[in-house]
């Protein structure tokens, strides 16, 4: 079988992961099939009742799969902020202005120099 594969925990991009996932069971010189069937053992617990709790023959193909993966698990997956997520921040009135934690936190600490 494949090469140590990291169990997708649902915290992580699905994109990224089933990426990863794809290249290390093509690696070794194996298909959909395999993967379909071998993704089983790639889960955590709470994502395989996710897989587990589909609706049978809601599944045609790898590529679906992958479809309903990314759908169900992208808005769950840690992802850095970003300039739209920095507009959300309001200071309240007897909050103390911490630019620099704000700074740092979306990778704009650049500023600071």
């Amino acid at each position: 079988m494949p090469v140590l594969i990291e169990k997708y925990d649902g915290q992580t991009n699905p994109q990224e992961w089933l990426q990863l996932y794809s290249t290390a069971i093509r690696s070794v010189g194996d298909d959909s099939y395999v993967m379909a069937n071998y993704l089983l053992v790639c889960l955590d617990p709470a994502v395989r009742i996710w897989l587990t709790s589909l609706l049978e023959e809601s599944i045609m193909s790898w590529g679906n799969l992958n479809g309903k993966l990314i759908e169900s698990f992208q808005a769950t997956c840690n992802r850095p902020g970003n300039h739209f997520d920095l507009t959300r921040i309001k200071q309240k009135t007897d909050e103390q202005l911490r630019l620099t934690r704000y700074l740092v936190h979306f990778g704009l600490d650049s500023f600071m120099r």
